[in-house]
């Protein structure tokens, strides 16, 4: 839930409430929007004087948001996969509910993963910080994928 107004005064039940989501799906999870729209009925038809309107929010629809999947199989992530082995690091692919320019790559054929240094839950915050250190490792990691992919 990203942002929710409505309302006039604390003490006054709001004639309207307007809820915005911001939902991240993983591929294979279907149409969310959908979901949402079926839960928003079926509460306006059991909830006295409650209706709900679901629309696509216009900053989605400039941009498609598709998923992003890159099967292990394939010869860059199997190739991290060693790079990532080889600094000590842990090599299983994660299925993740942020969303990167990385998913106009895949949607045009072009293997793509996601792998960076840093805290995920951080990014785009007043924390967000990267370590040195995982700078530094990154670099390697970097440096070593390409020299196997380029190999």
């Amino acid at each position: 839930m990203g942002k929710i107004r409505g309302g006039t005064r604390p003490n006054v039940v709001p004639e309207h409430c307007e809820v915005e989501i911001d939902c991240r799906t993983l591929p294979g999870e279907g149409d969310l929007l959908s979901e949402v729209e079926r839960i928003a009925e079926r509460v306006s038809s059991e909830v006295r004087g409650v209706s709900a309107t679901v629309a696509l929010m216009e900053e989605c629809s400039i941009v498609s948001h598709v998923p992003l999947e890159t099967p292990a199989s394939s010869q860059l992530a199997r190739a991290a996969a060693d790079a990532l082995v080889a600094l000590g690091l842990d090599p299983t692919p994660a299925g993740l509910t942020f969303w990167t320019d990385g998913a106009h790559l895949s949607a045009t054929g072009t293997e793509t993963i996601i792998l960076g240094p840093g805290d995920i839950a951080l990014a785009h915050g007043p924390d967000d910080a990267v370590p040195v250190a995982e700078l530094a490792q990154a670099a390697q990691l970097y440096a070593d994928l390409s020299h196997r992919l380029l190999g």
